[in-house]
């Protein structure tokens, strides 16, 4: 990942590893878990998380991020809920209830919306 104060920047690296294939992808296992456990921004360690599931999809990494639907911060929570967006229909499928409760209680309106575009994926493929 770059090295940059900005979280933003570290997200988009992290989910442009994501887009990797997966015989690539593996070789940067160790960086994506670096991240998962060394960078201060929670919304990094979320998105990593994530990309290490496709590696990894016994591991846990996606209990790491329904965890932080339950965040105080809002941005943390948006996060989580825009990574399990990126899942694929079959996945995301085992998480519509936790979306559907995020997107009907959550205090913060991006984070409803987070939960709606989710939601709206899953819809889409059904």
């Amino acid at each position: 990942k770059l090295e940059d104060s900005s979280w933003a920047v570290g997200v988009a690296a992290v989910q442009t590893l994501g887009k990797l294939p997966p015989e690539v992808l593996t070789k940067h296992k160790a960086a994506l878990q670096k991240d998962v456990e060394e960078d201060k921004e929670a919304s990094v360690q979320i998105a990593a998380h994530g990309v290490l599931h496709e590696i990894e999809p016994a591991a846990g990494h996606i209990d790491a991020v329904l965890a932080k639907l339950e965040d105080s911060n809002w941005r943390v929570r948006e996060a989580a809920v825009q990574t399990l967006g990126q899942l694929p229909p079959a996945e995301l499928t085992k998480h519509k209830a936790a979306l559907q409760k995020v997107q009907k209680e959550d205090k913060d309106k991006d984070v409803r919306k987070a939960a709606a575009e989710a939601l709206s994926k899953l819809q889409a493929s059904e």
